[in-house]
């Protein structure tokens, strides 16, 4: 269902808005000049309201962190031409309410727009913050020992140039949790050859705190055009939720062009319905345009669900043209439900499948999920897909494809054994159903690829007709007419080998006893 909605870039000309809607100039008459707390809070002990218009002086820092502070919706803190800190005990921005840096003048940008925002306890944005310069992007960083939150009322923040240049910077590091119900927007302009920004989002002990949850209900936007994606990096203890249109696009959109990077590390991820994309060339898979790189670490399970994308896909190039997927779970299991995917492969003619590994307790790929490394075209490459676990289950309807005019490597692995971390009696299992497809095949059988099914500790089944004999296929339990089922290998490939093309190489122990992987 993702795949039809497109992700939204913000470089897009937008040409029914006047420059002034975009930038604002400083009110000479209007807005008070300020370089201190007293001056925008005069007089305040504990709470302060600010509910005027106040210029900043550039380089000063308002040293209000022995107060709750409020900026109104008829509140405007603006400095211009560069940089100012902001130090509260907490930090609220009503709805229409603006903290922003800014250029002072169209002919005079000067490209070192920055806010900090240092708070004791939590910062609520339910307006706007945002250092956007007409040519230049700018810098937002918020440090809170609270909570951290954009809610649903607010426009988000932003960081990025009006008219072009590269994306802009946004740092979020917060003791509690982060929540965003806004988006946030660091992406390059549409326009000339620019990079995205970059967003670093910090939580609980990463952050010197307890909390570190992160949920991401709208987009985060780092991506660039004609040249690379920016960067999106979460580090949190928590529990990390991209729900439904919490999208990452770490895209390079145009042709010529790499994506970008999104890494998280939490304590368990659950990618819902959203698309993650690091796609080169994205909307123009022209030459020389390859895919990013996604990293997904987490300690207990991961699950990726309700149609999820995970997208490094990439078009022509000399090089890889699909990017990398690197999704491990430490303790706990990975599960890409139904019609959820993992895409690195080429989308051009003459284009090289990329790279994904998924490693975890149990990998599960459920029915009608997808991992792809495929080559692009009548003369691409496949590229490599491992899926790693103590137990490995390609359910019925799953696809598992490296595929190309030159066939991909996918590897199977079951790493049970004595160091199970459940089980420590279990031996490795691999289950491929028959109604699954592992295709690593080429245009013809001498460019096919290679499937291996490799298990730590190797424990053939019995043959039904005769428990004496030992199996790995059903067809190793045919005595003439007397025909039986293979029951209880751990390479259980539902006693066929009709899924994989060509067939896999099996029987292959890895010589690995250890748990996980």
């Amino acid at each position: 269902m993702n795949a039809a909605r497109p992700l939204v870039h913000r470089g897009l000309p937008l040409l029914a808005l006047s420059l002034s809607a975009l930038i604002a100039v400083p009110l000479a008459n209007a807005a008070t000049l300020v370089s201190t707390c007293p001056e925008i809070c005069p007089g305040a002990t504990t709470t302060c309201s600010i509910s005027a218009q106040f210029e900043v002086v550039e380089g000063s820092t308002l040293e209000c962190e022995d107060l709750d502070v409020t900026v109104t919706a008829s509140g405007n803190v603006a400095v211009y031409d560069g940089f100012f800190e902001f130090e509260v005990n907490s930090l609220t921005v009503d709805q229409s309410g603006i903290i922003r840096a800014e250029d002072s003048t169209p002919s005079n940008p000067s490209g070192s727009l920055e806010i900090v925002i240092t708070a004791l306890g939590d910062v609520t944005i339910s307006g706007t913050v945002k250092a956007n310069g007409r040519d230049q992007s700018g810098w937002i960083t918020i440090d809170s020992g609270g909570d951290v939150t954009l809610a649903d009322s607010g426009v988000g923040l932003a960081a990025y140039g009006v008219n072009g240049g590269d994306g802009g910077s946004v740092e979020i590091v917060a003791a509690g949790d982060v929540e965003l119900w806004r988006p946030i927007d660091v992406a390059s302009a549409n326009s000339g050859n620019a990079v995205g920004g970059n967003v670093t989002i910090i939580a609980g002990d990463e952050g010197a705190g307890t909390g570190g949850d992160l949920t991401v209900h709208k987009l985060i936007d780092v991506s660039g055009y004609r040249d690379e994606g920016g960067a999106l990096d979460v580090k949190v203890t928590g529990a990390v939720l991209f729900d439904t249109l919490g999208d990452v696009d770490a895209s390079s959109h145009g042709e010529d062009s790499i994506g970008g990077d999104v890494t998280v590390s939490a304590d368990s991820i659950v990618i819902d319905g959203t698309d993650i994309s690091v796609r080169g060339g994205s909307g123009t898979p022209g030459a020389e345009s390859y895919g990013g790189t996604v990293v997904f670490n987490a300690e207990q399970d991961i699950e990726i669900k309700n149609g999820a994308i995970i997208d490094a896909r990439g078009g022509d190039g000399e090089g890889l043209g699909g990017g990398v997927v690197e999704i491990e779970s430490g303790e706990g299991d990975v599960h890409l439900r139904a019609t959820s995917k993992v895409l690195v492969q080429a989308t051009a003619a003459g284009g090289e499948g990329g790279d994904a590994v998924i490693s975890a307790v149990t990998v599960n790929l459920e029915g009608s999920s997808e991992v792809r490394a495929d080559g692009g075209g009548s003369t691409g490459e496949a590229g490599t897909i491992e899926l790693n676990g103590c137990d490995t289950d390609v359910s019925s309807g799953a696809t598992v494809s490296a595929t190309a005019f030159t066939g991909g490597f996918i590897v199977v692995n079951g790493f049970g054994g004595p160091d199970h971390p459940t089980d420590p009696t279990d031996t490795s299992r691999i289950f491929v159903s028959e109604f699954s497809t592992v295709d690593a095949s080429g245009a013809t059988t001498a460019e096919d690829g290679r499937i291996e099914l490799r298990v730590s500790s190797l424990t053939p089944g019995l043959c039904s007709n005769d428990n004496s004999v030992e199996c790995q296929l059903d067809t190793g339990c045919n005595n003439g007419c007397d025909t039986g089922d293979c029951l209880g290998a751990n390479q259980n490939t539902d006693g066929v080998l009709t899924q994989f093309d060509p067939e896999p190489v099996g029987a292959l122990p890895r010589g690995i006893a250890n748990c996980p992987y």
